[in-house]
C-alpha cells in the first residue's frame, strides 16, 4: 500500500488491506466506542427485560462483537499514530486497557500520510496539479497531504526527504 492508501503502490505493507487498513482519528475513535457501548447496553438491558433463556448466549455474542470491533477501531486508531495494529492486544489486559484507551484518545496521529494511508484529517483535495513522485522510490504523493508548517516532507513509504514545492 502506497502513501496514499493504493493497495498497489511500491511502498506496499504487509497488513494487505482489509476490515483494519487505514486509520481513524481520535474523535471517530471516541463516538465509534460510545456508539458500541451504548448499543451493547441497550442489547443487555432489553434483554434483561425480556427475561430468561437464551439470554446469556445473546448477551454473549453482543460483547463479543463490541469488543471485535473495538479491536478493529483500536488498530485503525494505532495505524493513524503509525503504530503496529499488534499493540491493540494490551486492550485485553486488565489496567493496562485503561491506559491504552487513555494513549489512544490523547495521541495525536501522524500528520500527512503514513505507511498506513492517508491523514484523515486532511482535504481530498488531489488533483493531478497536487500530485508529485518521490524522488527515492517513485511513490506518488499529493501537496495538499502535507501541512506546509512541517520543517521537512518525508516520503511514508520509504523514509526520504520530499522536496517542498
Amino acid at each position: 500500500m502506497d502513501a496514499l492508501g493504493d493497495p498497489k503502490g511500491p511502498g506496499a505493507t504487509r497488513s494487505g488491506g482489509g476490515v483494519v487498513a487505514g486509520r481513524i482519528g481520535r474523535f471517530d475513535y471516541f463516538m465509534y466506542n460510545l456508539g458500541s457501548s451504548i448499543a451493547a447496553g441497550l442489547v443487555g438491558g432489553a434483554l434483561e427485560w425480556f427475561g430468561e433463556g437464551p439470554v446469556l448466549f445473546v448477551l454473549a455474542a453482543v460483547l463479543l462483537a463490541t469488543l471485535a470491533l473495538a479491536s478493529v477501531w483500536a488498530i485503525k486508531r494505532l495505524h493513524d499514530i503509525n503504530m503496529p495494529g499488534w499493540w491493540a492486544l494490551v486492550i485485553f489486559v486488565p489496567l493496562a486497557n485503561l491506559a491504552m484507551g487513555i494513549f489512544l484518545l490523547a495521541r495525536k496521529g501522524t500528520i500527512g500520510p503514513n505507511r498506513y494511508g492517508r491523514d484523515p484529517l486532511q482535504s481530498e483535495g488531489h488533483t493531478p496539479e497536487t500530485k508529485r513522485e518521490c524522488p527515492s522510490c517513485r511513490s506518488d504523493y499529493f501537496l495538499s497531504d502535507y501541512n506546509s508548517q512541517l520543517a521537512q516532507w518525508k516520503c511514508a513509504a520509504c523514509g526520504g526527504l520530499l522536496p517542498r514545492e
